[in-house]
């Protein structure tokens, strides 16, 4: 049986079959975490903002945050089990491991800005008129986010960091995947140069959180210093993994079907993935 450090509640409202699937993890309430973290443990809250997320990350070295959201838990549990269980799942399905049975699911690629009015176009046709609004505008800000940082900040990082791949000029593409279920739109995008250095994207998430921008963000508006909270914003789960000089893949899960406010009072979860 998962173990709590404190609150049964937490494992009282899980499923029975993914409390048996993950006998060994141990489930943390952030309210009372250890000063050192144990191996193969999930932090669990109902009430944390988004920049406690992140502070909680950085301060206890957390790889993942779930929240417990109304209908959603079991499932949310389940995805950051099975990332700790078998990590190279996330690297190698392109975030096809996130879901189970999508309704529907494109994959593209591309190497350059050439290539962004196209890809645009296909996300939105993907999307059709299954989603309302509020969806349309997170996948659309998520999608510039992701795409900028493939195609800019990527291979800069790379070249800053000395890699041996900084640029796509051998032919290496970056990769888009979307997939759609019942009530879910999760988007990943993966990069071929793995230079993405997370504590430094946690500690600018951080900053733009403790300056108060984040407060500010706009649902079709970004800014500098504003694009790794932009996307957090525009999501219910982050997760973030890089396998240092050979990928980076990020994605994003967007819950569909929910009005403005429904969505405002979600909680969100963040999962650092390394292998």
């Amino acid at each position: 049986m998962i173990i709590n450090c404190q609150n049964d509640e937490f494992i009282n409202e899980l499923a029975e079959d993914v409390k048996q699937k993950f006998s060994t993890i141990l489930l943390c309430h952030a309210d009372s975490l250890p000063e050192q973290l144990p191996n193969q443990c999930i932090v669990v809250s109902n009430a944390l903002e988004p920049n406690q997320v992140v502070e909680n990350l950085i301060d206890k070295k957390a790889a993942h945050i779930v929240q417990k959201n109304k209908n959603h838990y079991s499932e949310d549990i389940l995805i950051a089990g099975n990332l700790i269980l078998d990590p190279a799942s996330y690297f190698n399905s392109l975030g096809s491991s996130l879901v189970s049975d999508p309704m529907k699911e494109l994959k593209l690629e591309f190497s350059g800005p050439k290539d962004k009015s196209t890809l645009k176009s296909r996300v939105f046709d993907f999307l059709g008129e299954v989603v309302n609004q509020n969806v349309t505008e997170s996948v659309e800000a998520i999608f510039e986010e992701m795409y900028m940082n493939a195609i800019i900040d990527a291979p800069k990082e790379a070249a800053r960091n000395g890699h041996a791949v900084s640029s796509y000029d051998d032919g290496r593409k970056s990769s888009l995947h979307l997939l759609m279920t019942e009530n879910k739109f999760v988007i990943t995008c993966e990069d071929p140069f793995g230079s993405l250095l997370v504590e430094k994207f946690l500690l600018r998430m951080k900053e733009v959180y403790a300056t108060g921008a984040g407060a500010a963000i706009n649902f079709r508006e970004g800014g500098a210093g504003l694009g790794c909270v932009i996307m957090f914003e525009h999501c219910s789960h982050l997760f973030l993994g890089v396998i240092p000089g050979q990928k980076t893949v990020v994605s994003c899960i967007v819950p569909t079907g929910l009005s403005y406010r429904q969505r405002a009072n979600i909680k969100k979860s963040l999962h650092l993935i390394k292998v």
